[in-house]
């Protein structure tokens, strides 16, 4: 799903060549490769970039030189990273990116498996970046003096056709379908649809009362038919599919107190890059020969993906009484804690 890209959910056995296997090649020299992961989150303040080494060195184990971070992580002094809007040939401005540790801004690093766990090692642009144009990446690699570049056709902004903000009581109970629905966005190609649901839960001994939420992709790498921004994209589910969601996201928990708050859609629109991936993907997955390729990557002199979203947000949805009554009240619900709504003559309890 390419909405991760952006929190920079990045594993070397995805853009290695060959995929993830246990055949490491120990008694070659070392070569340095660079690996990169970008995607410009048009419209939005915050850009990251992920950037590590490929790991080979003759006569050493692999598996030593997974839990060294120097094998795979830069150092602050080894890189300058910054991105360049073109109009044409001419340069309108460039955008440095920082070095910083991911888990100082909440985008901790997935410290399962025999990668070392730290440093968690991200380059950040805090500033808005234009949609149109050309975004030409450049990563330059001071001790070798050679640059990695790249460039991407930056996604513009779309119009989400259903739900619509602030909409009031939308009906999840039916066994009938919904459409959820946007325009295409120009320079986009995928599509992803999430919802995220908002809720306040009391912890039983405090009575301290947080604001929480789940989210749920409903739809993800859903294909556009062209970038022209002309058309819609849909997604189309049972309705009450949300209950499914929810006894799939929740742990029973018999002294929890739940209460609905709203929902959130997310609707994602990825650039032609992250369409070529995906297609690189299912080829290599055998069902598409026709997009096969031994690994995508759109990096001049390295190896990754640089390329652009746009996210629209359709906020502060809310249930109906029959859907929040449901969600407390259902078959198979109860355990959750959430209560019905406050129109329900049992409130706060089901019965």
């Amino acid at each position: 799903m390419f909405r991760l890209l952006p929190y920079i959910c990045f594993s070397v056995c995805i853009l290695s060549v060959g995929g993830c296997n246990n055949d490491f090649v120990v008694t070659a020299p070392y070569e340095e490769k660079t690996f990169v992961t970008a995607l410009i989150d048009v419209g939005d303040t915050l850009h990251y970039v992920r950037i590590h080494k490929a790991f080979a060195e003759e006569g050493v184990s692999p598996f030593t030189l997974l839990t060294d971070p120097d094998n795979n992580y830069y150092r602050e002094q080894e890189l300058e990273v910054w991105v360049e809007h073109w109009n044409g040939d001419i340069l309108q401005q460039t955008f440095p990116f920082t070095y910083i540790l991911g888990d100082t801004v909440g985008l901790p690093k997935d410290s399962d498996g025999i990668f070392e766990s730290s440093p968690n090692v991200l380059y950040r642009y805090q500033g808005t970046m234009p949609d149109v144009g050309i975004l030409r990446l450049f990563v330059h690699r001071i001790e070798r003096g050679d640059t990695l570049t790249a460039s991407t056709i930056p996604v513009k902004s779309f119009n989400v056709l259903f739900p619509v903000p602030n909409q009031f009581g939308i009906n999840l109970t039916d066994t009938g379908k919904i459409t959820y629905a946007c325009n295409y966005a120009e320079n986009a190609r995928i599509y992803d649809l999430v919802l995220r649901m908002h809720y306040n839960e009391t912890d039983p001994g405090s009575g301290e009362v947080s604001s929480r939420y789940k989210d749920w992709v409903m739809f993800s790498n859903r294909l556009g038919n062209s970038t022209s921004g002309l058309g819609a994209v849909a997604f189309e589910l049972r309705a009450n599919t949300f209950y499914s969601f929810v006894r799939d996201a929740f742990k029973e928990e018999p002294f929890a107190v739940r209460e609905f708050d709203r929902l959130t859609f997310q609707f994602y629109a990825g650039g032609v890059e992250m369409y070529l991936l995906y297609l690189n993907n299912v080829a290599t997955l055998g069902f598409n020969e026709l997009y096969a390729t031994t690994l995508y990557s759109n990096i001049q002199g390295g190896y990754g993906i640089f390329s652009s979203r746009y996210l629209k947000e359709v906020d502060s949805v809310t249930l109906s009484v029959r859907s929040l009554d449901s969600l407390a009240c259902g078959e198979g619900m109860s355990a959750f804690g959430f209560l019905p709504s406050p129109d329900n003559p049992s409130y706060p309890d089901c019965q």
